[in-house]
């Protein structure tokens, strides 16, 4: 994602779904935009708060587990600052976050009976992750954003 060998402008289109937190955000989008075509896109998915008013339990978890997550205003921010535009943003519903969570429950229901301590310390953190996305699910989830890359004048 970030060393790749791609000439400047010959991208009509980057998609990170799910994915872009591991450059971080700025990063990502700093380092792919010289890669981008007039008016191509970046198109992206991304664990965000959707609220400021959060639970303690929420934050803490967040917090010790994506430290870097935002707000769908400040990624906004960050795009416009590294030289991008919105073209939209839309929070992904109950459904989408079910399809990636039910079956990770399931996996991590297959492995109960491993006994490597460090397996089931995992597992635990990708229980706590299931239970906290259940509960606090109108605090924050994925967010889908499309960024158009803007000529910087």
């Amino acid at each position: 994602m970030e060393n790749l060998d791609i000439s400047r402008k010959s991208l009509d289109l980057v998609w990170a779904e799910g994915s872009i937190y591991v450059m971080g955000i700025e990063r990502a989008l700093a380092r792919w935009r010289p890669w981008l075509s007039s008016g191509g896109c970046v198109a992206f998915s991304d664990f965000v708060w959707w609220t400021d008013d959060r639970s303690d339990e929420a934050s803490e978890f967040w917090a010790s587990e994506y430290p870097d997550m935002a707000t769908e205003v400040a990624i906004r921010s960050t795009a416009e600052a590294v030289g991008y535009q919105l073209v939209n943003c839309f929070r992904m519903p109950k459904e989408a976050h079910d399809a990636y969570y039910l079956p990770l429950e399931a996996r991590v229901a297959e492995f109960a009976e491993c006994d490597d301590a460090d397996v089931q310390k995992v597992l635990a953190t990708i229980r706590t992750e299931i239970d906290v996305v259940q509960r606090f699910s109108d605090e924050a989830g994925y967010s889908f954003f499309v960024l158009q890359r803007a000529e910087i004048t």
